[in-house]
């Protein structure tokens, strides 16, 4: 016996995926507005994706009480750090009501809710409100899973929800399958002991192009690659962008695992002044360190307003003759300078300018500069690390200036990307490079999902024992 499952948000069905890869769940219905999702979800998936504002009435045959599991992912943009926007009257959020509102009228007895972390950040009384609503026929837990701890190779945390109906053993979250304790393959004999990397997870695949590659590389090398490939003897999806001829001097030199930016400091990013030391003078390249590391700070800026701003070039000269300037600039990949003759001039800044690394505005008669585009001032161009897992998978981030292959000078490919997100390579993606691109940003993993559908199992199975 399989238990029925309803997936709300469906998507393309990354959540559905990892239910039904759990072998004790059959996923028969999932609800999207989106049209490209939907036709992937049906491509994929025995049950049917059907076109449905959730907002609307709830199908009057999902209220027969033969439901078990009702899952969702509500859309996330209203919580997400990651777009700024964090308001609790934001109409997105309403959604998550809606989705209880089916739950309360589906009456399944197990719900899970899936979303950004930021979901439990943006308000208590968001919580309280959500919890209340649940808490009437529901006992619920929640908190934060991170989805290298399922087998996905990618830190991608996110907010889970598990409610179980009145009258079932109260609900908790599932714990890490890393591990030689902890066994998500259990029937298939596979076990992950470590964190997958993306190494591991990708480099049974050939190099990618714009034009669909359908052949693997290699046999596969590891357990994860064993089960990306189960069922599936050729690639799909594998299609990447190149980047633009005018960026690519830039993609050439990132270090692997290194992104280009200039205004941040720490060991995962490279400024312009290290990236390109060969091609600067030191005082040059002091120019860029300086206003990359003081553009923000008030003493230096043209003007008072909040954020970075640009820097008089008269300040840019007077500064890096300092010695107390010069010792915080030994501690950025700069050594012995107080042992050399340093004579920044405005020529130097002003030849920048005109090469189109630096750019410039004028108030008052006072010239003030700040780092152009190609300097690194935004955070793009970030080249993945084989032995690490991937930060979060994003919908833009298959454009070139956004995440690059550990190693070929090019984006990542959309099979890459879903190899990272955990999509078996037997799911494939319906719609054009940018549609598919959004289905698998917006993917709940499924070996997240396996992971939570494992667990969840248990207490409907438990419920069953009682009944018998």
């Amino acid at each position: 016996m399989k238990y029925k499952v309803v997936d709300l948000f469906c998507g393309a069905g990354g959540f559905s995926k990892g239910f039904e890869m759990s072998n004790k769940f059959k996923v028969i219905r999932g609800y999207d507005i989106e049209k490209d999702a939907l036709k992937t979800f049906n491509f994929n998936h025995p049950g049917e994706g059907v076109e449905y504002d959730v907002r609307k009435e709830v199908p009057a045959e999902l209220k027969q009480g033969n439901i078990d599991v009702v899952i969702g992912s509500p859309p996330c943009q209203g919580f997400s750090d990651a777009k700024g926007s964090r308001s609790l009257e934001d109409e997105r959020n309403n959604l998550v009501f809606h989705f209880i509102r089916w739950v309360k009228e589906i009456e399944p007895q197990i719900v899970v809710m899936e979303n950004v972390s930021g979901m439990l950040t943006i308000d208590d009384r968001f919580i309280e409100e959500m919890k209340g609503e649940f808490e009437t026929d529901y006992n619920v837990i929640y908190g934060i899973l991170n989805s290298k701890e399922f087998g996905v190779p990618q830190k991608r945390e996110r907010a889970i929800f598990i409610a179980t109906r009145k009258g079932m053993a109260n609900p908790t979250l599932p714990d890490s399958i890393v591990g030689e304790q902890l066994n998500l393959f259990k029937k298939d004999k596979n076990l992950f002991s470590s964190y997958v990397t993306v190494g591991q997870a990708i480099s049974d695949l050939s190099a990618a192009g714009e034009e669909e590659m359908l052949d693997y590389k290699s046999e596969p090398k590891n357990k994860f690659q064993e089960i990306m490939r189960a069922g599936s003897d050729s690639v799909y999806n594998h299609i990447a962008k190149a980047p633009r001829d005018k960026d690519m001097f830039i993609v050439e030199k990132i270090p692997e695992g290194k992104m280009y930016r200039s205004t941040r400091f720490g060991d995962k990013y490279v400024g312009v002044w290290d990236l390109f030391k060969d091609k600067f003078t030191l005082e040059q390249r002091l120019i860029f360190w300086f206003i990359g590391r003081h553009r923000g700070r008030k003493a230096y800026k043209l003007t008072d307003k909040s954020g970075p701003d640009y820097i008089p070039e008269d300040k840019i000269v007077e500064s890096l003759q300092k010695e107390e300037v010069l010792r915080e600039a030994m501690k950025y990949s700069f050594e012995d300078l107080l042992d050399k003759k340093i004579e920044v001039s405005k020529s130097d800044i002003r030849k920048l300018k005109e090469e189109g690394w630096l750019r410039t505005k004028e108030k008052d008669g006072v010239v003030a500069y700040d780092l152009n585009s190609k300097s690194g001032i935004r955070p793009r161009y970030m080249r993945l690390n084989r032995d690490e897992q991937s930060n979060t998978i994003l919908t833009t981030d298959f454009n070139a200036r956004e995440k690059l292959h550990p190693v070929e000078n090019r984006g990542l490919s959309l099979r890459e990307g879903a190899r990272i997100q955990s999509f078996p390579d037997d799911f494939i993606f319906q719609g054009d490079f940018k549609a598919v691109a959004k289905q698998v940003g917006n993917a709940v993993p499924p070996l997240l999902a396996r992971g939570i559908a494992d667990h969840v199992v248990r207490f409907l199975e438990r419920k069953q024992e009682e009944v018998v």
